[in-house]
């Protein structure tokens, strides 16, 4: 008595079957590395930035950087001094976030005039001297609102 045995044969459905779990399987992977991939944050808005900036070098001349806290090249109130080198460093990060949408012309105005604003201050020059700067940076961060604002 011989015994048969019948040849196993893969149904015909099962290569397709398996080669579409393969390439559902590879867009899921390619899917998940798009997403965790780092992607640069967008630019802030020129004019929101802009108005910050404005607010912040105005609160340094206004209420920091005055007579009651530098006179003569001497510091008077430490802290307000202190705050007013802060508030600097806040601008210069600000501008540092949209300086790459301004015009060539105008980014290097407002460098020079921020780096002018940091030194007048590190250098405790008189708060007229400093006022004059910050209405020169008001004023160009002015018509970088306005122009962002559209």
């Amino acid at each position: 008595m011989a015994i048969v045995r019948p040849r196993y044969r893969h149904p015909g459905w099962f290569p397709a079957v398996a080669a579409s779990a393969v390439i559902v399987v590879s867009a899921i992977v390619g899917i998940v590395v798009l997403m965790l991939r780092d992607v640069p944050d967008a630019a802030p808005a020129l004019g929101p930035t802009a108005q910050r900036i404005i607010a912040e070098v105005d609160v340094i001349a206004v209420s920091l950087y005055t007579d009651a806290t530098v006179r003569q090249e001497t510091v008077i109130a430490p802290d307000e001094y202190a705050a007013a080198r802060e508030a600097v460093q806040r601008v210069r990060h600000q501008w540092q976030s949209i300086r790459d949408a301004v015009e060539p012309t105008e980014r290097d105005r407002i460098d020079e005039l921020v780096e002018r604003l940091d030194t007048a201050i590190a250098n405790r020059a008189s708060p007229s001297s400093v006022r004059e700067i910050v209405d020169e940076l008001e004023k160009e961060f002015e018509s970088l609102a306005s122009f962002g604002s559209r």
